[in-house]
């Protein structure tokens, strides 16, 4: 460890359990939805749509605070053990970077899919915006600042 990184590392740590307490919210919100979808004898009643809709929120909140955190875990770890050779080349890195932002999208739309599947339309239709302003905040706060970052400031492989 540098004796930069040694100055850093508290941060770092406390924004690794940072990362650990947003994934476990969002795991517990999500439990909540399917929980409330599948026992609740009527789930298209007005105040579970409102309930369904505020988890929906705090899943989508947690999910921008858990990018933010691990982009900021990210931006300070800066020597990094040297990869494969295969895995360092631009076609494999955007093939990640693709698969990295379709499984973030994909979490979050789960929840809407479920809406639609149990005929809760004009709550998916809510949480799909609700989905596309966080994922347009997740880019606006996190991801374009951090490629700015890393293209000045690139990972250094040892």
């Amino acid at each position: 460890m540098s004796e930069n990184e040694e100055k850093y590392s508290a941060y770092i740590q406390a924004h690794s359990v940072g990362s650990t307490t947003w994934a476990l919210f969002a795991g517990f919100t999500f439990a909540a939805i399917t929980i409330l979808l599948t026992q609740h004898p009527e789930p298209s009643q007005i105040p579970v749509q409102i309930t369904l809709f505020i988890f929906a929120f705090m899943l989508f909140l947690f999910l921008h605070n858990l990018n933010g955190a691990n982009t900021i875990v990210g931006i300070c770890v800066r020597t990094a053990p040297s990869l494969p050779e295969e895995w360092q080349r631009v076609r494999f890195r955007r093939f990640q970077s693709l698969f990295d932002w379709i499984g973030w999208i994909l979490l979050g739309y789960s929840v809407v899919f479920m809406y639609a599947l149990w005929g809760l339309y004009y709550l998916a239709l809510a949480s799909t915006v609700l989905a596309l302003l966080f994922l347009a905040l997740c880019y606006i706060d996190y991801i374009k600042p951090s490629k700015e970052y890393f293209k000045k400031q690139p990972l250094i492989r040892k």
